[in-house]
C-alpha cells in the first residue's frame, strides 16, 4: 500500500509540471526528506547573489580614513587621525591636529611621525635661532628642546673682551674702544682694561677719560698720549698740562715757562711763570746793578744813559753805563 502511494505522488508532481528549478538544493533535499548536500548550499540559478566578505570580516570597499596611528601612509585621508606625517607622507599621526610647531622655527619643528604615531622632532641640542647682541652682551645660537621649542643661548661677554657688532656677532679686532665690551678700551687692536697710567690713543682708554698729549700728526691722525690718573685741572690756560707721568699718571705742567708778558714795576722785574700745579704765578726779582725799569715798564734797564735809568739814590756813570752811589 505505501509503495502505491509514493508512486502516485511522484506521478502527480510530474503531471502538474512542478519543477525543482529555482529552488535551492537545501529546499529540494528537505522536500525529499533528506539532509542538504554541499552542492545544495550553493545559490541556485534562479536566486540573487549576496555580498562577499573578507576572511577577517572587514569590508573590501577600501581603507580610506581607517589606518591606525603608526601605519605607513601616503595621504592624510588614509589615516583615521586625518594626518599622514607632517606633509601627507610617512606614518599616520596620533593627533588629529598637526604636530605643534613650538617657537623654535624651521630648525626645531617636527619632521614626521614614528611607527606609533608620535611626532618626531630634531634632537635636543640641535642649533636654532640666530645670534644677537643685547645690552653689550653676546647671545649665541640657541638649541632645540626636542619638542619643537628653541632654548635661547646664554648671554655672555664676547671672547677677549671684544664687543658686539651691528650684525649681532662679536668683533675679533678693534679700531676704537667702541668695538670693545663695556668698560674696556682698544689699544693696538686689542681690548683691555682702562688704564690709570701709561700709553693711550683715545680719551676713553683711560679711567679718567683723559689721554693727554693727543695732537694731530701730519696725516691728521692722533699721536699716542699718556693716561692721566685723574682729569688735570687748568687754573691758567697757558699752563695747562701737556702730558701725564707714564708711571703714576700724575699731571705734568710746564713748570717755569712764561705764561704772561714780562713786567717791570718799582725797580723789580716780574716774570709770570707756570708752577707745578698749573697756575701762572709772578716771579719777582730786583733789577740788577741798581738799574731801574725801562721807560715802557716791560723790563729792567741793562745800562744807563742818565740818572733816571738808575734806582733812586744812585747816579749814572755815563761813560761806564753803570749805576752807583
Amino acid at each position: 500500500m505505501r509503495t502505491v502511494l509514493t508512486a502516485s505522488l511522484v506521478f502527480l508532481t510530474v503531471a502538474c509540471g512542478v519543477s525543482s528549478k529555482g529552488q535551492t538544493g537545501a529546499s529540494a533535499g528537505t522536500a525529499a526528506g533528506a539532509a542538504p548536500t554541499s552542492g545544495g548550499a550553493a545559490t541556485g540559478a534562479g536566486g540573487t547573489g549576496g555580498s562577499t566578505t573578507t576572511g577577517g570580516g572587514q569590508s573590501n570597499s577600501g581603507t580610506s580614513g581607517e589606518l591606525a596611528a603608526g601605519l605607513p601612509c601616503s595621504s592624510d585621508s588614509a589615516c583615521a587621525s586625518g594626518n599622514c606625517g607632517v606633509d601627507g607622507m610617512g606614518h599616520c599621526c596620533l593627533s588629529p591636529d598637526r604636530c605643534p610647531l613650538g617657537d623654535g622655527g624651521a630648525s626645531c619643528e617636527a619632521t614626521g611621525c614614528d611607527d606609533i604615531g608620535a611626532c618626531i622632532y630634531p634632537d635636543a641640542g640641535t642649533s636654532c635661532g640666530t645670534p644677537s647682541c643685547y645690552n653689550g652682551l653676546f647671545i649665541p645660537l640657541g638649541s632645540c628642546d626636542g619638542a619643537g621649542g628653541c632654548l635661547s643661548g646664554q648671554a655672555a661677554v664676547c671672547p677677549d673682551r671684544f664687543g658686539c657688532d651691528d650684525a649681532g656677532a662679536c668683533h675679533t679686532s678693534c679700531g676704537s674702544s667702541a668695538d670693545c665690551a663695556k668698560s674696556y678700551a682698544c689699544n693696538a687692536a686689542h681690548c683691555g682694561p682702562q688704564r690709570s697710567a701709561g700709553s693711550c690713543t683715545e680719551n676713553d682708554d683711560c679711567v679718567s677719560n683723559d689721554c693727554s698729549g693727543l695732537d694731530a700728526g701730519a696725516d691728521g691722525g692722533l699721536t699716542a698720549g699718556l693716561c692721566c690718573a685723574q682729569p688735570c685741572p687748568e687754573p691758567a690756560p697757558a699752563c695747562r698740562s701737556q702730558a701725564c707721568d707714564e708711571a703714576t699718571g700724575d699731571c705734568v705742567y710746564p713748570v717755569g715757562e712764561s705764561c704772561s708778558p714780562q713786567l717791570c714795576e718799582k725797580d723789580q722785574n716780574i716774570f709770570p711763570t707756570c708752577d707745578p700745579h698749573g697756575s701762572c704765578i709772578p716771579v719777582v726779582t730786583p733789577c740788577p746793578d741798581d738799574l731801574a725799569c725801562n721807560g715802557t715798564n716791560t723790563a729792567c734797564n741793562t745800562s744807563c744813559q742818565q740818572d733816571s735809568d738808575c734806582v733812586s739814590g744812585t747816579s749814572c756813570d755815563v761813560d761806564a753805563g753803570t749805576c752807583g752811589s
